[in-house]
């Protein structure tokens, strides 16, 4: 099922989301820092939300291994027999040469980078309030004072 798009990359075009999805693997440490807070629906395009359920899928199982560009290509290859899925394996295969042809302009790929924290940070944010919310009657004041504080100062720094 996929989100509404104020959930997902949809508002910020394909190519933004081609690169972010450079970035997740090619940048192993990001992609893990990533990984721990974020929505498993943010690629509105099909084949790039399927190589990020691949990620996710590797990362919750402790197999994810690095160059993650060479292994969950392979990966998905070796998964992707169904005739039903060959239109997403071979938008996968062209997505794997335009990246080793250096076809993707990554001019912009800080302001890339730069969202994809700020999202991650909103996502551990809204888990937190969730949580919270869940727990709350099992807290202390104090306990619920220092998380508040904490997702204050939290929050600020999203700004």
């Amino acid at each position: 099922m996929k989100v509404s798009q104020h959930d997902n990359f949809n508002k910020y075009g394909k190519s933004f989301q081609l690169k972010a999805m450079y970035l997740f693997l090619t940048d192993y440490r990001f992609t893990l820092s990533f990984l721990k807070d974020c929505n498993e629906n943010l690629f509105a395009i099909d084949y790039l939300h399927f190589i990020f359920n691949e990620i996710q899928f590797q990362f919750k199982n402790n197999s994810l291994e690095y160059p993650l560009i060479d292994n969950i290509i392979k990966s998905l290859k070796l998964k992707l027999n169904d005739k039903s899925q060959l239109s997403i394996k071979n938008a996968i295969v062209e997505f794997d040469t335009m990246l080793k042809l250096n076809q993707l302009n990554l001019e912009d790929i800080e302001y890339v980078k730069t969202i994809l924290l700020k999202i991650s940070k909103r996502e551990f944010l809204r888990k937190q309030i969730e949580q919270l919310q869940t727990n709350l009657n099992f807290l202390s004041f104090e306990q619920i004072s220092i998380i508040s504080e904490t997702l204050k100062i939290y929050a600020k720094d999203e700004d």
